[in-house]
This record gives structure tokens, C-alpha cells and sequence, in this order.
């Protein structure tokens, strides 16, 4: 089951709710209050093929039965570790018009939100979810419904044994699932429920309303009050004799469709004064694998994936929901649908991922690898086989982070195959095999972007072997054929080594031998990517250029002393200009990008300190449209990556390089106001890949996009209105003090007056102008440019903070480039992925071994 296929239908709300990146706001927010009590959360999960956006509902219990919703603004990577807790919450409650339908009122916005003192144990690893739990199916049908899509032993037989019993259509079990998941540390007690009490023996029990009562809405719309069905449902069984009390799970077994979704979380029943893990399934979701889901919410699982869309990881039951060896199983007369719908029966094909597991208390000390990168190496064995002495999880603590807590982040390494029968059941559908590394963060906030129909995400990211292949403008696969975009091929596979210098860490998959892996976990050391130092050692470097010949001379800096100040390139036509510096190759040494302001081409230059070791163009005819904004390295493997803007359509794009080549080059997003400007680029969040900072010139409001390679993980708005006397960067002005946006907080920075000749902001006088690095020089005869465009003439001393500190890279563009116009020189194979024809500067007499030799060539 994929998501895939609803993704295109949505992108133009969706990008507009990107572009306008308002954070909802509940009217008239009052003080700030404690409140405590329970917290449930239920997710929706939409119909696969015809369902909406989905939810996710927040709820606290308090003490005496009032439900309040809860607005988490941020914190639901918090919540869900705390489900079915008792928990203290910070929080303003809001006056609104009228609750949501199905959400209970008030609603708060939520401040912060913690375990509470008087919490008996903590959910989660503390609690972990072993030995057996008891659940209940309720089967009730809508007054206005009342055909039953199965019998009841239906739904036993499903959920006991460890194979499907004879007679039964239906593949696999739940029980069989959850059984070989957790290395048989986990399964189930099932019993049916409905007229006559347990066993239903006269069948299923009807609820006093119809359909629309419960949810008065379609496919499109989250709209279902599962809590006043769940009341209802409830009432009818302990009519019937049902003890609610004994069982840790309900699940309310639907006879015809709710609204857009299947539900999974918690259901509080004040009766009982009991928090239950519960489902509330339409016939469309009542098979093995949509149960594997809803359940696990129930157990207190989040979704996994939200890379390039919602559901998008094919490695994890928790988020794309494969099923593989399906069979019709039923049918029913779909309300929402108006026609008769068949109903299939299916095996899980992707299981659970091991950060869930771990999470779950699945994975014993003894198989889970757990250290900071220190050279280890660990042989470590596929998840689908059984538990043996092997290691099943490696578990790396990053450098600053926490590894355990609340607001724990670490790298997790798993490997995954398929293909051994019954061995490997349950991974048979996964795309390939390989090892799969995820990036968890517990206290991550919701990702969002322009393909993400909703931003359920959770804590575990998968983080990819081949990223970026997957067309976020279109939210399709760009013409690749399955498995080779997105996530479905994720896998790191033999020979393949994972390099993130932000975390100073890089894990190697060394060998493969059966189901087993070597991986090598080492600490290369941090390097972030620097933008300004040509010969790596450590210290700002200043570029300059000759205004009149064109010639180009590199300061190497040592503090304020020159250690060298040569002509490294005399007579560079002057049309050509640098709009940009970034180490492109990764070798820890600045590279200079070029643009030539006639034809559009795109040149690098790969530096070593004053030497040139490459000058390839690496893009010819770009369109002029489209601007060089900055460098920064997004995808976190120690390169600098370009970031573009068409400065008529606002669009956004992304070249993630690999020294000259362009890995890729994708419109990330279209059509992005163009009063929105990219103000920095910078690690915001601590991943190790860089972000993108916008400013709205006509509002102040200040956003981040949070960025994983050419993905927008989050795009929200950080501050509202502020006053355009506060800057990003230097406002450029002759002393005095300019205002600075850094890390979320402001400050005023003292501007270094300049030199002498620099009073009363005169001009520089002479011909040669700074295009990188940072203003030390105290002669004033030494103009500022390169990648201000001249907007900040007269300024001295102090370095660029967003702009020229922007990582900028160069490198191979896909065929399928979406700046459209480009030229290319020679040909290529449109279904393959290629360099950029590379040709050479004209007319340039470099010195220090570039290669910008005066010719023009084409190679790929």
C-alpha cells in the first residue's frame, strides 16, 4: 500500500501552505496555565487511494473526565513519548468559534508539556511493550449500514494463531507479525465482541445513529468523532455483558467507512477511568498489515519516513504500508465511495524498523551496539532472522547531543533482506536489501513541504544512499522506474560508506556475507564545509579582483597578516564574475564559482590555497533568470551545494555537488513569492546539512526551511514582523551598528569604522574589488563585491555573516535538469544521468596550474 499516488492532486495547497508559512494561530490565546491529566493521541491514516490530508488529534484527560485538545505547536515528538502517561502541560487556552468536529473543546497551545511527578512509570523503553495484551474487537455497524463485511471468528482467526487456520482466505496473522517482529517477546490475546457478548454469537451490534452522525464527511475531510462512537460502542457491549475493564486494547471494528481514514492511538473511556489502546477500522483497513499500523500507534509507535512525501519510507510497516501476496477477502457498499467496494486481505511486507523496535524493548542489550564513532568495527545480522548472538542495532551517540532522554538524537544502523521464505517473512517486500541508517531524533518537530500532503512524521528519518532522485517540483518520480527514486533505494549496500562531518562521523558498510554485514563506524573529525578558506588552514582567505583586466589574486591569511597575496589568474573577461565560495570538492579548501553575466555559464574553479586545480565550466547558457543565491552544503557530505532563484518566477532550486559535477539539480520549490528573499544559509537545527533562511521584505517575517538534501523538511515561519532595521547581515553602512539575526536571537554587532580613506562611506578608489573571504584589508584602495552583487559598496573590515559565509559548490547536472534553457554541448542519453557538457573559459591567462587554458571542449 503506497501514498504515492495522491501526492500531485495536493501540491498546490500544499505549496502554498509552504510558501505562506503561517503557523496556525487560535484567537485570543489567554495566559499561560498548568494543567494535568492523561494525554492520548490518535492518528489518522488515509485511504491509500482515495483518502485526504489525514490527522494526528492531541487530548489530555483532566482529573475529572474534561477532554481538552491540545494545540503541540512543536512538541509532538515530546507527546508521543509521553502517550498514555500522566503528564503537565504549559499551555494558553484559546477562544475559538466552534471546536473541530470530533475534537473535544477547549483547545490549548501548548507551551511545554512533561512527565508529571505523580506519573506511575514512564511510557515507552521504561515500560516497554512485552509478554501479551489483551484486545477486544467491538463489531458495530451504522443504523444506516447494517450489512456485515465478516463473520466474527473473522477476526480472531486473524489476530490468535501463528498462520491463517484452514478456511481462511487471508495470508498472514497478527500474531504471526508481531510474534516474529519482536523475536517472540510480544503478541496478542484477541476476543470478539457484539450481540450476545463475547463471541458475538448473534452477530454485530448497532450503533443508535447512522454514518453521518459519527462522521459527517467523505474521503477528503477528518471529521470523525471517534471518541462519541467509541462511547456508543462501549454502552452496547456492556449491555451485552462485556467487562471493558480486563483488556488493554479495543478495537472498534466498523461496518462501512468513517471519514478520510483508518484510526490508531488511544480512546478514554471515563466508565472505566481507563486509557485503552484502540482502532477504529473501516472494511477497507480491517486486514493484517493496516492493523500492523493502527496497532502500533496503539502501542505508542509514530510514523517513520517524511523525506521527499508523507509515507514515503518503504522499509517500515509505520509509514509506507507495503502489502505483498494480497487476496480479496470480502466487499462491501462504500458510503463514501456510493458503489460497492472489494475488500483484499494482505501479508506486511516491510515490518518494523529497529529504532521502533528498540523503542519497543524488542532488542536485548546483548544485539544493539550502542557508542560514539570510535573506529568499531561490528558484524551486524539482518532484522528479519531470528534472535540469535549477533548484533541487530547499532546505535551511535552523536558529539552535543543527549543519546537517551527526551531530546535524544543518534544515528541507527540496521540491515534488512529478503527473499528466505519464511525466514525473512514479513521483510519479503522490502525494495532491496541492504543496510538502512536512520537519523532519531525524539524531540523532532513535524516535517512539512510541498509533497508532504500532511506532516505526520516522527522521529526516525531514513537517511538515503541515493538522495535526491525523486522530482520534488511534479511530487512524482521524475521518470524514474521503481526502485531507483525516493526511498525505495535507501539501502547502503556493500562498499558504500555514509559520510555526515557535521556529526564528525562516517559508517562504512565494508563487506556482505549471507544475511550478515561488516560495518566500520570511525570519526573522520567535524569539518563543516567552509566557504572561505582556500588552503584549509582554518583562517579566512580573501579573493580579489581587477576591476579593469579582470585578473584575480588570493590573500592566504594569517590573522591580519598576508602570508601570500598573488595574481593566481591574470585577464579573466570581466563578464565572468564570482558569485560564490565553497569547498565543492571536499577536501577542506574553498573552490570559487563563477558566472558569466552574458551567456549564463556556470565555471568552478577547485582550489588548493592560491593553485587552481580545475576550472571546468560545469553549466553553459543557464538562464539569467536564475541567480546563484548561495552555498551551503545541504545533504551533509561535506560539500558545498549551490542554492538558485529565478528572480521572475521565484522558484527555488537546489545543485548538490560533487566537486565539478552536479548530483543533482532540482526545482525544490516553485513559485515562492518573490517577496520572500533567502537572507543565510546555515545549520540551523544541528544535522549537519545546511538551511535556508528566508526574510519577507514587505512583512519582516523571518522563516527557516529546514533542509535534507533537496527536501524542505519543515518550512516554518520563526518570527513575525520584525522591524526591517534588523538585518541578516551588515547592513554595509560606515560604522555605527547594524542589526543581526543569528541562531533565532538578535544582536547589535559594532561595525569596524575602516580605514581613512573609507570616511563618510567614500568609495573605494581603486580598480580592484574583494569577491570572497573577509574585508581585513585596512587599504582602502581595495574594493568590496563578488557575491553582493555590489550592493554593499564602501564597507570595510567586517566579513560577510549570510552571504559570502554561504558554502557554494559546483557539479554534475541529470539530463532531466528542471532549469529549463540550459544549453548543453554535445549529446547525451535523455534516460541517463550526465555531467553538464564542460567546456572552458575564453580569453583568460591563468597562472598556478588552471586549466582555464583558452579553449573550449566538451566532455562528460
Amino acid at each position: 500500500m503506497t501514498m504515492l499516488d495522491r501526492k500531485t492532486t495536493r501540491l498546490a495547497l500544499l505549496l502554498a501552505v509552504l510558501l505562506a508559512a503561517f503557523p496556525t494561530r487560535p484567537l485570543h490565546a489567554q495566559a499561560l496555565q498548568t494543567f494535568e491529566g492523561v494525554l492520548t493521541i490518535v492518528w489518522g491514516d488515509p485511504h491509500p487511494d482515495l483518502g485526504g490530508r489525514g490527522d494526528v488529534r492531541y487530548t489530555l484527560v483532566l482529573p475529572d473526565g474534561t477532554q481538552m485538545s491540545l494545540q503541540m505547536g512543536g512538541h509532538e515528538g515530546e507527546a508521543v513519548q509521553l502517550v498514555g502517561g500522566r503528564v503537565l502541560v504549559l499551555a494558553r487556552v484559546a477562544t475559538t468559534p466552534a471546536a473541530a468536529a470530533g475534537v473535544p473543546a477547549p483547545v490549548a497551545v501548548v507551551d511545554s508539556i512533561a512527565l508529571s511527578p505523580n506519573a506511575l512509570a514512564l511510557p515507552g523503553p521504561a515500560g516497554a511493550v512485552l509478554g501479551t495484551r489483551r484486545v477486544i474487537y467491538l463489531l458495530v455497524k451504522f443504523s444506516d449500514a447494517t450489512a456485515e463485511p465478516h463473520p466474527p471468528t473473522f477476526y480472531t482467526n486473524m489476530t490468535n494463531p501463528d498462520t491463517p487456520p484452514g478456511g481462511e482466505v487471508f495470508p498472514s496473522t497478527l500474531n504471526g507479525f508481531f510474534k516474529k517482529t519482536s523475536w517472540n517477546q510480544f503478541s496478542w490475546i484477541g476476543d470478539v465482541g457484539g450481540a450476545g457478548g463475547l463471541g458475538a454469537p448473534f452477530g454485530w451490534l448497532t450503533l443508535p445513529h447512522p454514518k453521518s452522525y459519527y462522521a459527517p464527511c467523505g474521503w477528503s475531510s477528518s471529521c470523525a468523532q471517534l471518541g462519541l462512537l467509541g462511547n456508543d460502542a462501549t454502552a452496547l457491549g456492556r449491555a451485552q455483558g462485556i467487562n471493558f475493564a480486563t483488556y488493554d486494547n479495543i478495537n472498534f471494528v466498523l461496518s462501512n467507512d468513517l471519514d478520510c481514514c483508518a484510526w490508531g492511538g488511544g480512546y478514554y473511556s471515563s466508565i472505566d477511568a481507563k486509557v485503552f489502546g484502540a482502532t477504529w477500522e473501516p472494511p477497507w483497513g480491517q486486514d493484517v498489515p493496516t492493523y500492523a499500523h493502527e496497532m502500533g500507534h496503539s502501542i505508542g509507535l509514530p510514523h517513520s519516513g517524511w523525506v521527499y512525501y508523507a509515507y514515503d519510507s518503504p522499509w517500515d510497516v509505520m509509514s509506507s504500508v507495503v502489502g505483498i501476496n494480497g487476496v480479496a477477502c470480502g466487499s462491501y457498499n462504500s458510503i463514501n465511495l456510493g458503489s460497492a467496494s472489494t475488500v483484499y486481505c494482505s501479508e506486511p511486507g516491510d515490518g518494523y524498523i529497529a529504532p521502533h523496535k528498540d523503542y519497543l524493548g524488542w532488542i536485548p542489550p546483548a544485539n544493539e551496539v550502542i557508542g560514539s564513532p570510535s573506529g568499531t568495527t561490528v558484524t551486524l545480522e539482518a532484522d528479519s532472522l531470528p534472535l540469535g548472538t549477533a548484533a541487530k542495532m547499532i546505535k551511535v551517540c552523536l558529539p552535543g547531543f543527549a543519546c537517551t532522554g527526551s531530546s535524544a538524537r543518534y544515528i541507527t544502523v540496521e540491515a534488512r533482506v529478503k527473499g528466505l521464505g519464511a525466514t525473512s517473512q514479513y521483510d519479503n517486500g522490502i525494495p532491496g536489501e541492504g543496510v538502512i541508517i536512520h537519523e532519531v531524533r525524539l524531540d523532532r518537530p513535524p516535517i512539512e513541504g510541498a509533497c508532504f500532503f500532511n506532516s505526520q512524521s516522527g522521529w526516525a528519518v531514513p537517511i538515503d544512499a541515493t538522495p535526491g532522485d525523486y522530482d520534488s517540483v511534479n511530487c512524482n518520480s521524475g521518470g524514474l522506474g521503481y526502485p531507483s527514486y525516493g526511498l525505495y533505494n535507501a539501502q547502503w549496500t556493500a562498499g558504500r560508506t555514509f559520510v555526515n562531518t557535521g556529526y564528525g562521523l562516517a559508517i562504512a558498510v565494508v563487506s556482505r556475507s549471507g544475511s550478515t554485514f561488516q560495518i566500520n563506524i570511525s570519526a573522520p573529525g567535524r569539518h563543516p564545509s567552509r566557504n572561505d578558506d582556500l588552503d584549509g588552514d582554518g583562517r579566512k582567505d580573501l579573493v580579489w579582483r581587477q576591476t579593469q583586466s579582470g585578473d584575480v589574486a588570493a590573500w592566504l591569511m594569517n590573522g591580519t597578516s598576508v602570508n601570500q597575496g598573488p595574481v593566481i589568474a591574470a585577464g579573466v573577461p570581466l563578464a565572468w564574475q564570482i558569485v560564490g565560495m565553497g569547498d565543492l570538492d571536499g577536501d577542506t579548501n574553498a573552490d570559487l564559482v563563477w558566472r558569466n553575466t552574458q551567456t549564463g555559464d556556470v565555471a568552478a574553479w577547485l582550489m588548493n590555497g592560491a593553485a587552481v586545480k580545475q576550472g571546468p565550466v560545469i553549466a553553459a547558457g543557464v538562464p539569467l533568470a536564475w541567480q546563484i543565491v548561495g552555498m551551503g552544503d545541504l545533504d551533509g557530505d561535506s560539500k558545498a551545494d549551490l542554492v538558485w532563484r529565478n528572480m521572475q518566477t521565484g522558484d527555488v532550486a537546489a545543485w548538490l555537488m560533487n566537486g565539478v559535477s552536479v548530483n543533482q539539480g532540482p526545482v525544490i520549490a516553485a513559485g515562492v513569492p518573490l517577496v520572500w528573499q533567502i537572507v543565510g544559509i546555515g545549520d540551523l537545527d544541528g544535522d549537519g546539512k545546511a538551511d535556508l533562511v528566508w526574510r519577507n521584505t514587505q512583512t519582516g517575517d523571518v522563516a527557516a526551511w529546514l533542509m535534507n538534501g533537496v527536501a524542505v523538511n519543515q518550512a516554518p515561519v520563526i518570527a513575525a514582523g520584525v522591524s526591517p532595521a534588523w538585518q541578516t547581515d551588515t547592513d554595509r553602512r560606515c560604522g555605527g551598528v547594524a542589526h543581526e539575526w543569528y541562531g533565532g536571537h538578535a544582536e547589535a554587532h559594532r561595525r569596524f569604522p575602516g580605514a581613512a580613506r573609507l570616511a563618510n562611506c567614500e568609495p573605494w578608489r581603486r580598480r580592484w574589488r574583494r569577491q570572497g573571504g573577509c574585508y581585513l584589508a585596512p587599504d582602502a584602495d581595495w574594493r568590496p563585491g563578488g557575491l553582493d552583487h555590489g550592493r554593499y559598496g564602501g564597507a570595510a573590515a567586517a566579513c560577510h555573516r549570510a552571504r559570502c559565509a554561504n558554502g557554494l559548490a559546483g557539479a554534475k547536472v541529470r539530463s532531466r535538469s528542471h532549469l529549463s534553457g540550459v544549453r548543453r554541448v554535445g549529446t547525451e542519453d535523455p534516460g541517463q544521468r550526465g555531467a553538464m557538457a564542460c567546456g572552458f573559459m575564453q580569453n583568460c591567462r591563468p597562472l598556478a596550474g588552471s586549466h582555464l587554458d583558452g579553449e573550449q571542449n566538451s566532455s562528460y
